[in-house]
């Protein structure tokens, strides 16, 4: 990918003190510097909202603080870096009722939603939920379909998901393999029959889960070839925030 171009990275936790992502403003500086070596030049900072799984910091910092710290780095030092805000919303029954509130965010204020479940929620019930954003207006990103063990190697399943117009995200790291090889070969399955339209990192840090896409794009234009992979790792990410 031609370097004046770059990744868009629509699913990352590089805001500090919201939720498990970064700890610190260090770390989201440290993950800011990561992504730009890799070749990253958008970011949507994507923090968690209401979710089970996920312990907030001890001393929480607000999202609009945190974004301002962030805004004012990459001002100062990557100013060809774009930056967008969104959410990763975990499914309850009043999502609808808090994006409309504006208490969660949609991605880049338009119409698509990040959205996450539990790893071993039915995939019915993903698809019922899904369809209810849907018929409010919304269209559902669905955040590491990987993760559902009900759904990842269900290509008859995903397509439906597709077919209603859910997009279908994976991370980085699953393309990679280091999600375990079940994980990676449900992955490779997803994007043989042409079902993912997004490839992210979902950074929480720089160490176990950081910012880096450079080398699922290379494997992706191994084996899929470079348009596939531009759609995936930019193109359609830009669609949903422009």
């Amino acid at each position: 990918m031609p370097d004046n171009i770059g990744f868009i990275d629509i699913h990352s936790h590089i805001l500090f003190g919201v939720d498990d992502g970064a700890k610190s403003a260090h770390v989201t500086e440290v993950m800011l510097e990561a992504a730009y070596r890799d070749g990253v030049r958008g970011i949507c900072c994507t923090p968690h909202y209401y979710n089970p799984m996920v312990q907030r910091p001890d001393k929480p910092v607000s999202e609009d603080e945190s974004f301002e710290y962030l805004t004012a780095l990459v001002q100062k030092k990557y100013p060809d870096m774009r930056l967008w805000r969104g959410n990763e919303i975990f499914y309850h029954h009043d999502c609808v009722d808090n994006l409309t509130a504006g208490r969660c965010r949609s991605l880049g204020g338009g119409r698509y939603v990040l959205v996450e479940f539990f790893p071993y929620e039915e995939s019915k019930k993903i698809r019922a939920s899904l369809s209810s954003l849907i018929r409010s207006g919304y269209i559902p990103v669905l955040a590491h379909i990987e993760r559902y063990s009900e759904l990842a190697g269900d290509l008859s399943a995903v397509r439906a998901l597709n077919d209603d117009g859910v997009v279908i995200s994976v991370n980085a790291r699953s393309v990679l393999g280091m999600g375990g090889r079940l994980c990676r070969h449900a992955v490779s399955k997803l994007m043989k029959a042409g079902l993912v339209r997004i490839v992210s990192s979902d950074a929480h840090d720089v160490e176990a889960r950081g910012p880096i896409l450079s080398d699922a794009y290379e494997l992706v234009c191994a084996r899929y070839g470079v348009s596939a992979a531009d759609g995936m790792f930019r193109e359609n990410a830009l669609d949903i925030l422009l």
